[in-house]
């Protein structure tokens, strides 16, 4: 804590606003409804109320109600189709159990994340996190307070259920290979993201094996923006194809490419991740990895609630893979000098 507060002394809201320098009404905002609150502002609030140790009250009510029917969902961001696809599925079959949700959206930010987990937790029965941003440390602390599983991301001794994209991107690879494409770059995804590192060494793997030479480029978002942002540094080193870490900024690069007359698949063949519905209706229609996100939000409440209700506690607790597979469609064809 910081000295100028005494060992006594219970950090406020009212202290977390004058050493920001922001609102009390938004700092309360900021630890009650995040998603109300600009990212930017976000990001000071949390620095400060960690710098001066600021711990958020947490509801008394509900803090030993064992028949809590409420399950904690944390996404990265919920304007992304791929989240709301997890989000639907997880509702339903909580649905089916008598359980309904609470939907966090972090923003893509870990300290919203790790905050906002804080404040629910004597609220709610279980977690699920979809691709956390957490430390493994961060997420095995909550399992030891809460049941918890995981979607798309790997922690030891923590149940979890992951896409595993290598079949798709093998798949994909050969395809592109077929057509004659002999250098690939990956338009990477976030730099904390465990699914991201895992995408990036698969395709480092798959490319070595088929000869293939492989450029990677940090994006500053996994979003349709990011994806368009990247093209002055691909054009620095441009290769005849390229996949992305998902369809959203697969799109965003596409259309970042005919803005400056490189057309797709003529001059450059794209693949994406994830195969949301706009994939299937963009000019030209995106080639995808399919990856099965109504099987995995299901597979995740079923581990869930068996853990709530007692049943194989002790059972292995290695990740549940599902496979992907690589849908060609019309962004990709054969390369041309």
């Amino acid at each position: 804590m910081d000295d100028k507060f005494p060992a006594h002394h219970r950090v406020s809201l009212s202290d977390v606003s004058k050493a920001a320098r922001i609102s009390v009404a938004t700092v309360s905002r900021a630890f009650s409804h995040p998603e109300r609150v600009n990212a930017d502002t976000l990001r000071t609030i949390y620095r400060v109320a960690e710098e001066i140790g600021y711990v958020p009250r947490k509801g008394s009510a509900y803090a030993h109600d064992e028949s809590s029917k409420l399950i904690a969902v944390v996404i990265n961001d919920v304007g992304n189709p791929v989240y709301a696809e997890f989000v639907k599925s997880i509702q339903q079959q909580c649905r089916k159990y008598g359980y309904s949700i609470m939907i966090i959206d972090s923003q893509e930010m870990s300290s919203i994340e790790r905050i906002m987990l804080g404040l629910m937790e004597a609220y709610v029965a279980g977690v699920i996190l979809v691709s956390s941003r957490l430390s493994d440390a961060n997420i095995k602390k909550m399992a030891k307070i809460k049941s918890l599983v995981l979607i798309n991301r790997a922690v030891q001794g923590i149940k979890s259920v992951i896409a595993d994209t290598r079949t798709g991107l093998e798949q994909a690879v050969h395809e592109l290979r077929s057509l004659g494409h002999e250098s690939l770059t990956y338009l990477s995804g976030p730099k904390d993201s465990w699914q991201n590192m895992v995408r990036k060494e698969t395709l480092v793997s798959i490319c070595r094996q088929n000869d293939i030479a492989l450029n990677c480029i940090p994006c500053s978002a996994p979003t349709y923006s990011g994806g368009f942002a990247c093209l002055p540094q691909f054009s620095q080193h441009a290769t005849s194809a390229v996949i992305a870490y998902n369809d959203i900024m697969a799109v965003g690069f596409m259309a970042a490419l005919e803005e400056c007359g490189m057309e797709v698949p003529e001059k450059v063949s794209v693949v994406g991740i994830d195969d949301i519905p706009i994939s299937g209706i963009v000019n030209p229609t995106l080639s995808t990895i399919h990856i099965d996100r109504a099987t995995i939000g299901k597979m995740a409440v079923d581990e869930l609630v068996s853990r709530l209700r007692g049943g194989n506690l002790h059972r292995l607790l290695k990740p549940i893979m599902l496979d992907s597979r690589f849908i060609a469609r019309g962004s990709t064809g054969p390369r041309r000098d």
